[in-house]
């Protein structure tokens, strides 16, 4: 599961976002200049807190597949040149909480925390006077997976233990 284009996804429709105003944090992205808001959504850390692996057989065929559960803290930027950001400040929460947001977790199994772990007003650290900018950070848990076929061996040859000093493996 991409964490990210999912975060983007929950912010674009509960905000009703434009596909322009809403992008993924250093992806070469010029701010327009307009009356706008727009939403930078960016990874801050990553914490793996299980780790996993199993071999699955189906038909004959054996599958490696390793998990990991993790912990993401998601940062969320949300800014504009006018007042409409600090107008729209608290649609951030209200679309992680939504039921579309809900309805994603479900389907794609990973859970958003109910309130942000941060948010403060981030005007001060822009250079611009005018900029309105808010930032949040949210933990969200989520399970990333792969699978790969392996080798299965079920012969295995055994080690002659008759002479201690002198061990072989007879094949």
């Amino acid at each position: 599961m991409d964490v990210l284009k999912t975060v983007c996804d929950i912010l674009k429709t509960g905000m009703s976002l434009e596909k322009d105003q809403i992008w993924i944090y250093n992806q070469k992205v010029d701010i327009p200049n307009d009356k706008r808001i727009y939403v930078v959504v960016s990874l801050k850390s990553e914490t793996v807190i299980g780790n996993n692996i199993e071999a699955k057989e189906e038909s004959g065929i054996y599958d490696e597949v390793v998990w990991s559960n993790v912990v993401s803290d998601v940062g969320i930027e949300l800014f504009s040149y006018n007042v409409n950001a600090l107008n729209r400040r608290y649609e951030v929460l209200s679309s992680m909480r939504s039921t579309y947001s809900v309805q994603k977790q479900e389907e794609l199994n990973f859970n958003i925390g109910r309130r942000p772990i941060a948010f403060f007003d981030s005007s001060f650290m822009s250079p611009s006077a005018k900029l309105y900018s808010f930032y949040y950070m949210y933990r969200i848990t989520h399970v990333e997976n792969s699978a790969k076929p392996i080798d299965y061996f079920d012969d295995f040859s055994r080690a002659d233990m008759s002479d201690k000093n002198n061990l072989k493996i007879n094949l």
